[in-house]
């Protein structure tokens, strides 16, 4: 080769690496300005839902996080990953890892500042520790990953996405402010302690990490609701209301109140479905609650195949609180639940199939599998909606006030809640948020998997230690071959 054919082709790769250098930089300009991840893995675990991203923008100040978990810690990598996402989407928000097992004086010394120390000097067992100010939130473990047995199965659920924890926690830092949601007693409802027979307990322990407080309040028609409600809760009441108690319901609503009324139908001796005392006020919001018992009849929404038995409600309507369920591709479980009858001033959450129908009385189910009849409203039948509609007409007037209505209180139980498989966790922390006006509330369902070993047949076994010891290293000794007689060559 002569010695001008040399330089061009020196010329030529020079240029080549030039060129190739440019165009690196340019990519890296264009990423740094236009910054994006992408979540490949299959249960979507670091996709960030709409409410946390509506935090992350709307940060008002700076807020640091501590970040105190080791690399080698199993859990270290998707948390690590879960805060990136977090940090991609606000520059206020500033992540600080320290590793308390490599760098013991460092951490002593933050953690002194940050008050996990306790009487002894000892650590306490906080993992993340959100920080603006001088307002600090500290997430634990426990809060991080749950382990907790599904209903009917022995394999544990692994909550792997601690969304909810740490969204929770930048709320309280940036907003200190608890949500209160007042929860009625003397009718024989759900409470909020736990030793009761019908306890709120799992609810009020899954949305404290959304600063919300859940607080008992005799309602005994008597007294106003307490200013310091930002909502009223009314589930499941056993005995009807009287009119001087309905009274008091109707003026916190016409005050501008925020009510949840999950109302179960109750049963006379009769076997008919006995009222609430609260009829009128629901019709005046575009609320007919029927004196019936809801019966499924399709068998995919039968888990167990009896229509009396807990069934599966997948039909949302289009009102933008339902958004995120509809997102989660989620069913809510139902029981014993009672349909609602909606007008234009009201719009229907949930409903049912066209194969189920209300029955008025029970009597006959004692004797005959249950069966629509001559004058029984079939499906689909309203199990839930909300008061005012997002699509009133303009010529009506909206009453003051929010209210939501679900014909079945069992919706809320702890089980149900906690259930991976349902939506009715989603649900429940939704109406929390709709009815406090704060968006940021909107549930987030925890993410969890199924922690279930993978168990391998003997011939996989075999066949994967065929490709990885065999197969594998000989293509790599072929490729090496070839490469060397090209050059030879």
């Amino acid at each position: 080769m002569s010695g001008s054919s040399q330089r061009g082709a020196r010329v030529e790769r020079l240029l080549g690496i030039a060129l190739a250098v440019a165009l690196l930089g340019v990519v890296n300009a264009i990423s740094v300005r236009h910054y994006r991840r992408f979540d490949a893995t299959e249960s979507d675990s670091f996709t960030l839902s709409q409410r946390t991203r509506a935090v992350l923008r709307g940060l008002d100040r700076d807020v640091t996080v501590h970040l105190f978990v080791a690399e080698e810690d199993a859990l270290y990598g998707d948390l690590d990953e879960l805060l990136r996402s977090y940090q991609a989407e606000s520059r206020r928000l500033r992540v600080e890892r320290l590793d308390p097992s490599r760098d013991p004086g460092r951490y002593r010394v933050l953690a002194a500042r940050l008050g996990l120390l306790g009487e002894g000097g000892e650590a306490a067992g906080v993992d993340v520790v959100f920080e603006s100010g001088d307002r600090r939130w500290n997430v634990r473990r426990e809060d991080l990953l749950e382990l907790a047995e599904s209903t009917g199965e022995s394999v544990p659920m692994l909550d792997v996405g601690a969304e909810r924890a740490l969204t929770g926690g930048l709320l309280e830092v940036v907003r200190g402010q608890k949500t209160k949601v007042c929860v009625t007693s003397g009718h024989g409802e759900y409470a909020v302690t736990a030793d009761a027979e019908r306890s709120l307990d799992g609810l009020a322990t899954e949305l404290a990490r959304d600063n919300v407080t859940f607080e008992g309040w005799s309602f005994d028609g008597r007294a106003d609701v307490p200013e310091a409600c930002h909502a009223l809760f009314v589930l499941g009441p056993q005995r009807p209301f009287a009119a001087d108690e309905a009274a008091r319901l109707e003026a916190y609503l016409g005050r501008g109140g925020r009510v949840l009324l999950a109302l179960d139908p109750e049963f006379t001796d009769d076997g008919v479905v006995a009222p609430t005392g609260l009829e009128a006020l629901l019709e005046q919001r575009g609320m007919r609650l029927e004196p019936d018992l809801v019966l499924e009849l399709d068998p995919a929404h039968l888990p167990t195949g009896e229509p009396l038995d807990p069934f599966f409600a997948d039909a949302y309507g289009e009102h933008p609180m339902m958004r995120p369920v509809r997102g989660l591709e989620a069913r809510l479980a139902f029981h014993l639940a009672r349909s609602i009858d909606v007008t234009e001033a009201a719009e229907s959450l949930v409903r049912t199939t066209p194969s189920a129908y209300a029955e008025r009385s029970v009597v006959s189910l004692s004797t005959a599998p249950p069966a629509p009849s001559e004058g029984d409203r079939r499906g689909p039948l309203t199990l839930a909606a909300v008061y005012p509609s997002s699509v009133l007409d303009s010529g009506e007037t909206r009453r003051p006030g929010r209210l939501v209505v679900v014909g079945d209180a069992d919706l809320f139980q702890s089980a149900l809640l906690a259930d991976p498989d349902l939506g009715n966790g989603a649900f429940a922390g939704i109406v929390v948020g709709h009815l406090t006006s704060r968006p940021a509330l909107v549930s987030i369902p925890p993410r969890r998997v199924r922690a279930q070993a993978l168990v391998l047949p003997a011939e996989g076994a075999r066949a994967i230690g065929l490709r990885v010891v065999v197969l594998l290293p000989l293509a790599f000794a072929l490729l090496g071959l070839s490469v060397r007689a090209s050059r030879r060559a």
